[in-house]
C-alpha cells in the first residue's frame, strides 16, 4: 500500500475527491488487499463512533461551562500576578544596577548619558 493511496482514503471520508483522485483510489482498492482491510477497519470504526452514546447526567454541560468560567478568572489573576511580580523584580534589578554602576539614580544615569556635557545630552536623542 502506497502512502498516497492511504492519504486519499483518509481524505475521502472528509471531503469529496476529484475524478483523478477517485479513480486512483478505486484502482488502488482493487489491487491492494491491505488497503481494502484498512478501509474496512475505518468504516467499522466510523460506524461504532457514530453509534456511541454518552450517559452524562442532565445539566452536565451547564456545570462544565460554569466551572470553566470560574477557573479561567482565577487562572488569569494568578498569571497576571506572576508576570507583574517578575516585571517589578526586573525593574528593581535594573535600578539597583544603575545605582551601583553610576552611584545615583538621576535621569542622566537612567538614560545612560551621565558622562556627556549638558548640551550634548539633548543632541544625543536626535
Amino acid at each position: 500500500m502506497n502512502e498516497i493511496e492511504k492519504v486519499l482514503l483518509l481524505r475521502s471520508y472528509d471531503a469529496p475527491l476529484n475524478k483523478e483522485e477517485s479513480t486512483r483510489l478505486q484502482s488502488a482498492l482493487e489491487k491492494s488487499e491491505e488497503l481494502r482491510q484498512e478501509k474496512a477497519a475505518m468504516d467499522n470504526l466510523r460506524t461504532r463512533l457514530s453509534n456511541f452514546e454518552t450517559d452524562f447526567q442532565p445539566g452536565f454541560t451547564e456545570r462544565l461551562m460554569q466551572r470553566i468560567a470560574n477557573d479561567s478568572g482565577f487562572m488569569f489573576q494568578s498569571v497576571f500576578r506572576t508576570i507583574a511580580l517578575s516585571g517589578v523584580a526586573a525593574i528593581i534589578l535594573v535600578l539597583l544596577s544603575v545605582y551601583f554602576v553610576d552611584g545615583s539614580l538621576n535621569l542622566d544615569s537612567l538614560l545612560g548619558i551621565n558622562h556627556y556635557a549638558p548640551d550634548l545630552g539633548l543632541l544625543s536623542f536626535f
